[in-house]
């Protein structure tokens, strides 16, 4: 559908709207009022899509009507007011725990505290439209600065893990140099030398590292034994 359609759907359902509000009293009947009002904002997911509609006047004007209505609700109907402040509060403590994260160092927690946000998101409640839609955008935004964080994390993690693989490549190199044949005080200093270099490179991956110990280890076996 064209964004001009959309345009004339938004304008439409604002249309709607205050016809709604003229006819029922909310007062007494905000159940009927809200199965209608819902019944016309339903597109609401796509026309937020479409990033030049959510900028129009068009979707400003739908959202105002909108929050008319929320007000007049919650001014009558106690079991909506207490709901409603219920759910903005678990959503908002989610947004600080969230700009917390952005914080935190420790990339493992970080990655998997992402995840429990968002299972939390989802089981905090659904808000009044435009209410959900403004606070989905903060949190979204911030859930973008936790991914790029971890993704530079992960980036640079990658490249010191390349490079561990380099050294610990050269490492294995070197062993089959030595010669099981020179004396013990020199086979236990080259030993010891190549433990050396070994441990002064970054740890970032066990796996890695275990796997490149492993064969280094089967090559200098015999100098190990020797050198006792």
């Amino acid at each position: 559908m064209r964004e001009i359609d959309r345009l004339f759907e938004i304008r439409g359902a604002t249309l709607t709207l205050r016809r709604i509000m003229r006819e029922i009293d909310i007062r007494e009947n905000h159940e009927e009022v809200y199965h209608r009002v819902q019944s016309r904002i339903r597109r609401w997911p796509l026309w937020i899509k479409s990033s030049h509609l959510v900028h129009t006047e068009e979707f400003e004007e739908l959202k105002r009507e909108l929050k008319k209505i929320h007000v007049r609700r919650m001014r009558h109907d106690e079991g909506y007011r207490k709901e409603h402040q219920q759910t903005i509060r678990r959503k908002k403590r989610i947004l600080v725990d969230a700009q917390k994260l952005i914080q935190d160092q420790d990339f493992t927690r970080k990655n998997y505290v992402l995840r429990l946000l968002y299972r939390r998101w989802m089981e905090s409640g659904h808000l009044f439209q435009p209410y959900e839609y403004e606070l989905w955008t903060e949190f979204q935004n911030r859930i973008q600065k936790l991914k790029r964080s971890i993704t530079k994390h992960r980036t640079q993690v990658d490249e010191i893990r390349a490079q561990s693989a380099k050294l610990r490549y050269e490492i294995i190199q070197e062993s089959r140099t030595l010669n099981p044949g020179v004396s013990e005080k020199e086979i236990r200093v080259a030993v010891q030398h190549l433990i050396k270099k070994w441990k002064e490179i970054p740890q970032v991956d066990v796996y890695q590292e275990q796997r490149f110990w492993s064969w280094t280890e089967k090559r200098l076996d015999v100098l190990f034994r020797k050198s006792g």
